[in-house]
């Protein structure tokens, strides 16, 4: 094997490694949910999650967002659902819902610092549109992130 193919599938290894893991979307009727697992940053004071574009037919009211946040040096001190009109990072125009963190967690018996978040927010989501969930720390750390979205599809010419 040539040394350029061993480094591109090394490259390509690492990059997969990288990458969150999402369960497809669950469109069942009016129901909708999405898992996005696994979203890893390294030595970053902020950490995000993205999920899949919402469907170009309907509206999304988002009536349960779930996410099991783990820290390794202190709690994270803010959490953003956050929706734009293009993929993340790529489009300025959100909105966005502060969700509530638990008060002043300690750290494990791990050593790590895990936090919970299980709120109903009720929240009216446009067509075609990017959710994504950003934490944020009070210094860089290593973070992980698992997000479940549950709501209903609701018809745009209500």
């Amino acid at each position: 094997m040539s040394i350029r193919l061993a480094s591109a599938l090394a490259t390509g290894a690492v990059l997969l490694s990288m990458t969150p893991g999402h369960a497809a979307a669950t469109r069942f009727g009016t129901y909708y949910d999405e898992t996005a697992a696994t979203a890893s940053c390294v030595g970053l004071s902020t950490c995000s999650m993205s999920f899949s574009q919402l469907p170009s037919d309907k509206l999304l009211l988002v009536r349960k967002v779930m996410c099991s946040i783990t820290t390794n040096q202190s709690r994270p001190t803010h959490a953003y659902f956050k929706v734009a009109t293009g993929p993340y990072n790529a489009n300025p125009l959100t909105r966005h819902l502060m969700l509530p963190l638990p008060a002043a967690p300690t750290a494990d018996v791990d050593g790590f610092y895990h936090a919970s978040i299980d709120v109903d927010p009720n929240w009216l989501i446009g067509q075609a549109r990017y959710p994504y969930l950003d934490i944020t720390m009070a210094v860089a750390q290593s973070t992980t992130i698992d997000c479940t979205l549950r709501g209903e599809l609701v018809d745009p010419n209500q």
